[in-house]
Formats: C-alpha cells, structure tokens, sequence
C-alpha cells in the first residue's frame, strides 16, 4: 500500500482539508485586502460566496434553526408579493429542497405561523 506523500505548499496544505470558520475568515480579509484589483461583479461573487460559507452551522442542523430557516424562506417569498397561504409556502418548500429544513408546505406554515407567534407577530 501506498503512503500518501506530506502537503508541502501552502496551496496542498489547503486543498488537504476542507476549509475552517478561521480559514474562511482569513481568505474574506484577504479578499478585501484585494478588492480594487478585482472588477465589481467578481468581488461580490466572492464576498457572498465566502459569507455563505461562513455562515453555515457545523454539525447538524436543531429544531429552531429549521424552524428558523423554514420561517425566512416564507417570509422572503411574502417580501417577493407572493400570497402567504400559497405562493409563499410552495416558494419556501423549493427553496429549502436540498437542505436540512426541507419540507412540505403544511411544514413551512406551521412553522412559519410559530415564529411568528415567538417573535410577537
């Protein structure tokens, strides 16, 4: 059997592992750093790339944070001019399609009418 050679780069080392929150933080300073040497559209692409990724949870997904997920994504297609009993919910239930706050749409409104409730709406 093969041993498998030692990362000697910088650039192996990263590509060794899947990227840290401190990695990720650290690559999103250097993005800024470099900013007026990137056209507009491509810095923004990876800022939103970058801030997407940190802001991922590790580990698995709680109950609130699904319910917190299901009532954003409802709430975004409401802020779209989609009806809440309808439109919205199909959107949310698209939108959480492959991820861990997947669900139907009687899901999404139940959710959706609790954290309203929580949050005094």
């Amino acid at each position: 059997m093969k041993r498998r050679k030692r990362p000697s780069t910088a650039y192996e080392q990263w590509e060794a592992c899947a990227p840290t929150k401190d990695k990720l933080q650290r690559l999103w300073h250097d993005l800024a750093a470099e900013a007026d040497r990137l056209t507009p559209d491509l810095y923004r692409g990876l800022n939103r790339l970058l801030l997407w990724e940190m802001a991922k949870p590790e580990g698995p997904w709680t109950r609130d944070m699904k319910m917190g997920a299901r009532w954003a994504a409802v709430w975004l297609g409401i802020e779209r001019g989609k009806q809440r009993s309808g439109a919205a919910l199909d959107f949310a239930v698209t939108r959480l399609r492959d991820t861990p706050a997947r669900c139907g749409r009687e899901m999404a409104r139940k959710d959706f009418n609790a954290m309203e409730r929580k949050i005094g709406r």
